[in-house]
């Protein structure tokens, strides 16, 4: 009877050691860990800390005419967005928003549609060759500023791009009195052209690679870019070519950079076209901060490039218009719900869609893996709950085997 003891001893720890060894690969290893345990960097901290003692604006107008924001989303990159737009709301709370859907689901676009100061436009993908539907050649990029200027250049004086994985950290000021003095605002990357820039590009652009390869000729933003309305300087030096290099995909996505992973697509010609034409490009990097910059610079920092990072400080603080409908995360098809629901922070990851016949679930990465945890927790509970009470019953028969043995012998 000892004997079983300590083997049912053993087996428990065994299966104890493997539960905690998983476990511990799920919840603390890469590259899982920054999705089930976002890690708050010190910035993220002191920002978390500034918001939650921060009282919202509320909306009641917006300016159009000094500058307005464009971006892009598609479904995958919603949490980005929603950041994003919460970045705006508090630090510059009375700009108009105008959203590119490149893609959305009809309960993110409703959704979105509800955030105060912001207006959706379809992009009409109809209207442009088979490559720009293909999101990872970024040729959308230079048609989404043509399809702005040209519906908004007479509203505003100044349009300003923001990819949705972007966040305001301060004021736009310091970038609109760039636009006022240059008629644009450029800034630079910390790659190098050459380094991330397919050779046939530099053909279809009918410049020579060699010459950039003296000098540090840094890439050019193309997530974080703005110009004046009224400068037709920068319309016709930078943005014709930029549209014209990305309706041809010979020239923004070559055969030979669709299986690479250093070719920047919309980056890389608009690199190339910036210094062609001779423009200023900002270089501080208070304007296209990371998560590799030093951490002083949070005191000044104007444009962070969060992207799929967590924790998405600014999601909390997005307003939502006083009477608002969108369509449930969690649908039966059943009526609209009230927005004010959902405005707790949104997690990080992209997006995961599972449809069941008429349910259909929404849920971010970051969830879908606590879900899968969860359920591998209770799944092992429920193993070894079974396999210990199998063990109890094979010893248990086993003990009164031997002791009707003994009675017998007795």
């Amino acid at each position: 009877m000892h004997n079983w003891h300590t083997a049912v001893a053993l087996y428990t720890f065994c299966i104890y050691i493997i539960f905690i060894t998983v476990a511990y690969f799920i919840l603390f290893k890469s590259p899982v860990n920054t999705l089930l345990t976002p890690a708050k960097r010190p910035h993220d901290r002191n920002f978390v800390s500034k918001i939650s003692n921060h009282q919202s604006t509320i909306l009641t107008d917006t300016n159009t005419r000094d500058l307005l924001i464009v971006t892009t989303v598609s479904a995958g990159f919603v949490d980005r967005l929603e950041n994003l737009i919460g970045s705006i709301h508090y630090h510059e709370p009375h700009r108009t928003i105008i959203v590119f859907d490149l893609g959305m689901t009809n309960s993110q676009r409703s959704r979105i549609l509800c955030m105060a100061s912001v207006q959706v436009e379809n992009f009409p993908f109809d209207a442009y060759p088979s490559h720009v539907t293909y999101l990872q050649f970024y040729a959308f990029k230079a048609l989404v500023l043509k399809e702005a200027f040209e519906k908004y250049r007479w509203k505003t004086k100044a349009i300003f791009y923001l990819d949705a994985g972007c966040e305001l950290r301060s004021s736009l000021d310091p970038i609109i009195k760039a636009i006022k003095i240059h008629g644009y605002f450029l800034t630079g990357q910390k790659t190098f052209i050459i380094n991330r820039t397919d050779d046939q590009t530099f053909v279809a652009l009918n410049v020579s690679k060699s010459s950039f390869s003296i000098g540090k000729y840094y890439q050019v933003a193309a997530c974080i870019l703005g110009f004046s309305t009224n400068h037709s300087g920068f319309y016709k030096n930078i943005l014709i070519p930029f549209i014209a290099c990305s309706l041809n995909s010979d020239c923004i996505a070559p055969l030979t950079s669709r299986s690479s992973t250093t070719h920047h697509f919309d980056q890389s010609i608009l690199s190339i076209i910036v210094y062609k034409a001779g423009y200023i490009v900002e270089r501080s990097e208070r304007f296209f901060g990371d998560f590799g910059s030093p951490f002083e610079l949070d005191k000044i920092m104007v444009i962070f490039s969060r992207r799929w990072h967590c924790p998405k400080v600014y999601t909390s603080e997005v307003v939502f218009r006083n009477i608002c409908n969108y369509s449930s995360i969690f649908a039966f098809h059943s009526p609209i719900e009230n927005v004010h629901e959902l405005t707790a922070v949104y997690p990080c990851g992209k997006l995961t869609l599972l449809k069941l016949s008429s349910f259909k679930i929404e849920l971010p990465v970051y969830q879908v893996h606590r879900l899968i945890f969860i359920s591998y927790f209770l799944l092992m509970i429920g193993l070894y709950c079974t396999l210990s009470h199998i063990t109890y019953r094979a010893w248990l028969s086993t003990a009164r085997t031997k002791q009707r043995r003994m009675i017998k012998m007795n």
